[in-house]
């Protein structure tokens, strides 16, 4: 895959919050043994251990993604990055350079991966495909999301607008706790999201500064979450990779 390195650079510098995606299929099998000897043993161990061969595929495309994201933004061997994990499972730089706050998240399905990347504020990132042929029930909606949301959910008669919605929804939501570092262990509850205004609310959590982006591409919703400070927001690049080139978006 091809990073415009000084790009990246110069947009992290200038305080943007870059995301970068890429499908996982179709790809070479020269590429697919790159990509996974940039991983370190845990990984390795980790990617043996999915039973089906997309699964694998995917989590060794969003680790390797940001192994080489990484390398593009900070010179290093992509295989040399340590991480550890938060309380709750969020990675982390194990050695991060001094004076430099590089913050990250990686998401992945089975066919798209995305990674975040943002100077000193706290990023997450989550991707789903859009083609579910899975009914949404909006009983999950009652269960997970916050009431205005599971309303206008079951306000909506077409089957869907109304899945599109649940995901548009459900991207931005756990974009959202997986910036906090606290995954699942967070309630989607406990606050709002607007897909169309890309605001988020909440009267119990502070996230007065939180800002959004969504984008639509190849069949897949990308969603990012920052915890940003100040008035001015933001400027958020997404930037859909191919294996070959990259094309900026």
């Amino acid at each position: 895959m091809n990073f415009d390195r000084p790009r990246l650079r110069r947009w992290l510098t200038e305080r943007a919050v870059v995301v970068l995606s890429l499908a996982v299929d179709p790809i070479s099998t020269a590429e697919s043994a790159e990509w996974y000897a940039s991983l370190n043993p845990v990984e390795r161990q980790r990617a043996q251990s999915f039973y089906f061969e997309s699964d694998r595929q995917a989590y060794v495309t969003a680790h390797a993604l940001l192994r080489h994201s990484l390398s593009a933004v900070i010179p290093c061997d992509p295989v040399d990055w340590r991480f550890v994990t938060g309380p709750f499972g969020k990675l982390q730089l194990a050695d991060p350079p001094s004076g430099f706050g590089l913050r990250f998240n990686l998401s992945h399905c089975r066919t798209r991966v995305a990674v975040a990347l943002a100077l000193d504020v706290e990023v997450g990132v989550d991707v789903e495909a859009l083609d579910r042929t899975t009914r949404i029930d909006p009983a999950i909606a009652d269960a997970y999301f916050a009431p205005d949301e599971a309303a206008a959910l079951r306000a909506m008669s077409d089957e869907t607008r109304r899945r599109e919605q649940f995901l548009r929804l459900w991207t931005l939501k756990e974009a959202c706790i997986k910036a906090t570092g606290r995954g699942l262990s967070q309630s989607l509850d406990g606050f709002s999201v607007d897909p169309d205004r890309l605001s988020v609310r909440s009267q119990s959590l502070p996230m007065t500064n939180w800002r959004l982006a969504q984008w639509r591409v190849a069949e897949h919703l990308v969603a990012v979450a920052a915890d940003w400070p100040g008035r001015e927001p933001p400027v958020f690049v997404h930037c859909p990779l191919s294996t070959a080139r990259s094309d900026d978006q």
